[in-house]
């Protein structure tokens, strides 16, 4: 079928939070010092790993609740 054709595969809640987190402690530094974009950044970084296979609204939850709980971005 077309998901084994295109090598889609369904992400997890917890895997993409696990994603998430990892990619924000990856880029501490860097989100720290732009927090205005830090959003954008692991937005970015994160559909590069999981288009395809999450909603990006979604992801664009799940990144907001975890800037907000790991580095309190908002």
């Amino acid at each position: 079928d077309a998901v084994n054709v295109l090598r889609v595969k369904k992400i997890s809640a917890n895997d993409l939070d696990d994603l998430i987190v990892n990619t924000i402690e990856r880029l501490k530094t860097r989100l720290l010092e732009k927090r205005d974009k830090a959003f954008n950044i692991v937005m970015g970084e994160v559909m590069k790993t999981v288009r395809g296979s999450v909603d990006g609204k979604l992801v664009a939850e799940s990144v907001k609740l975890k800037l907000k709980e790991v580095l309190g971005i908002e």
